[in-house]
């Protein structure tokens, strides 16, 4: 969705003196829309770059901005204390294993992929993300344990503004946005690669038999 057409939200601007993400890379002119489907090819989304700009993304909105925080909040820069409540993530469709493992022992013991057994927990979705040299932007899609507004989902969309330098990538500013204000992007459970790959015919015979 064109940045253009969201309404006015609240900017913060942050200086961020520590938290920094390595693995700076470059992948030149990265863009990836969750409503176009896959338009990445696997190295361009796995990439290191990529992994961590992601990681800071995520890290930034579940560090400041917990579930119990209200959308108010949010978009006026109240910001709330780290919780220890556990949390599961979804990365974008065709994130290795590898890269999953990669982010998620990044964000603390609290936080896990999506698997069979906790999509009951409070998920932070990934959603669209640029990356343009140094600079980048990222939407975080962040759980609600409650939300003013009962025909949304219970969501708030916040749109991270990054640079990197020697340190890594670190977050100047975020938008906060009303619920419902960008569409909320699919779940992406962790899928391992035998559940990715499709059965040989060998194998569907020995199912069938």
């Amino acid at each position: 969705m064109p940045r253009t057409s969201r309404p006015v939200a609240v900017v913060a601007s942050l200086t961020m003196l520590a938290g920094g993400v390595g693995g700076v890379g470059c992948v030149g002119y990265t863009s990836y829309d969750p409503a176009e489907g896959d338009q990445l090819t696997d190295s361009t989304l796995n990439a290191p770059a990529v992994r961590a700009v992601l990681t800071r993304g995520l890290r930034f909105t579940i560090e400041r901005m917990p579930p119990e925080l209200s959308e108010d909040d949010a978009r006026l820069n109240v910001l709330a204390p780290t919780s220890e409540r556990p949390i599961a993530v979804s990365l974008p469709r065709g994130m290795t294993k590898a890269a999953h493992d990669d982010i998620v022992a990044a964000l603390g013991e609290n936080v896990s992929p999506i698997v069979d057994g906790n999509e009951g927990l409070p998920i932070y979705r990934v959603g669209e993300f640029r990356i343009r040299g140094n600079s980048a932007t990222v939407d975080i899609h962040r759980p609600l344990d409650e939300t003013e507004n009962r025909f949304h989902a219970p969501y708030q969309c916040v749109t991270l503004t990054l640079r990197s330098d020697l340190e890594g990538w670190r977050v100047e500013d975020y938008e906060a946005w009303l619920p419902g204000t960008v569409p909320l992007p699919a779940l992406n459970a962790l899928r391992t690669p035998a559940e990715a790959e499709p059965p040989t015919e060998m194998a569907a015979e020995d199912e069938g038999s």
